[in-house]
């Protein structure tokens, strides 16, 4: 209904993830572990532009604030 397709979450621990893209021919650069911002009240009301807003985020807020939201590699092609 609102043009994107569904979604899809994949469980991988880092070592398979990284093992994956070296065995792939990438060269892994870097490793990014973005934390979550802490929100303001605006922000949780609705006001601010969060993907922490919602039921799930204010329940789960305390867990979650101490990981890291995705894991981004920088990785090139070698071969």
């Amino acid at each position: 209904a609102d043009g994107h397709g569904p979604g899809m979450t994949f469980f991988r621990t880092y070592s398979e993830m990284f093992d994956l893209l070296t065995r792939s021919g990438f060269s892994v650069e870097r490793v990014v572990e973005p934390f979550p911002h802490y929100l303001t009240d605006e922000m949780d009301a609705g006001g601010g532009k969060s993907p922490y807003v919602g039921s799930y985020w204010s329940a789960s807020r305390e867990r979650l604030s101490r990981m890291p939201f995705a894991i981004i590699y920088l990785a090139r092609k070698t071969a």
